[in-house]
């Protein structure tokens, strides 16, 4: 069942056939690439896996989805008669995780990197005793403040976030 998912095919199209058997000459669709890619990948392995190792990992990448397979050899005694074992896992949810997680990071850290430029160039100023105006410095700090909130904001929501991700928070999805 979980071939037919990431295969996108019908139970019936994998079942009783070798894998040689459902690769076309000419692959169209995304199916034909994969299980052409995947057959040219068990072809080599089989042929270099006394010389290499016995199995293989890979990763498929296609339009729209990420496949990460491993290839094994098992020999069945005592005819020793040796079959083929494909793993087919569905990374695609994985890597666009992993994706979402560096753009978060990459956004948090250009959000902090903002926020304490701006505080550090008013407590500069400040500190350079070059504002003697208490308007002005009431005005300095207001910022500095205001920034500070911003940056105690980013961090907090960032910890739920990172809970979350660590399972320490349940969230109710509507």
């Amino acid at each position: 069942p979980a071939a037919t998912n990431i295969l996108d095919l019908e139970a019936a199209t994998l079942q009783d056939r070798s894998l040689k058997e459902m690769v076309t000459p000419a692959p169209s669709t995304i199916q034909d690439k994969f299980l052409s890619e995947l057959y040219q990948l068990v072809s080599r392995q089989n042929e270099e896996s006394t010389q290499i190792s016995p199995y293989l990992s890979h990763r498929i990448i296609s339009e729209n989805q990420i496949i990460e397979l491993t290839i094994s050899y098992i020999t069945i005694a005592p005819s020793g008669h040796r079959n083929t074992l494909v793993v087919l896992r569905d990374a695609t949810d994985d890597a666009t995780l992993t994706n979402l997680r560096n753009e978060l990071t990459s956004n948090l850290s250009f959000a902090l990197k903002t926020q304490m430029t701006a505080v550090k160039g008013y407590v500069d100023l400040l500190a350079s005793g070059k504002v003697d105006h208490p308007d002005t410095q009431k005005e300095f700090i207001r910022i500095i403040k205001a920034n500070s909130d911003k940056i105690t904001d980013l961090v907090q929501n960032f910890m739920i976030i990172m809970e979350i991700d660590a399972g320490l928070i349940d969230i109710e999805t509507k």
